[in-house]
């Protein structure tokens, strides 16, 4: 769906954000995977909730606007 009056479709807009994310998070397991097995110390362990736990707000903040576009297309159709 475009908006009118830009040149953006949402859809679109939607899984370049959702490649991109995936992508970061996948670097993301795969530090914390690192640490967890070359890391000697006993907070080792909690590299992979606090990965998950950045992974969990980057998909909250990067679907906000997303739909909040989508919301105001709804309402107001345009």
């Amino acid at each position: 769906m475009k908006k009118k009056g830009s040149e953006r479709d949402l859809g679109m807009m939607g899984v370049l954000v959702h490649v991109i994310g995936d992508a970061i998070n996948n670097v993301g397991v795969i530090i914390a995977a690192a640490v967890i097995w070359k890391a000697k110390y006993e907070g080792r362990f909690y590299a992979d909730p606090a990965v998950s736990m950045g992974i969990s707000m980057m998909i909250l903040l990067s679907s906000l606007p997303l739909s909040k576009q989508q919301t105001f297309l709804y309402c107001y159709g345009y």
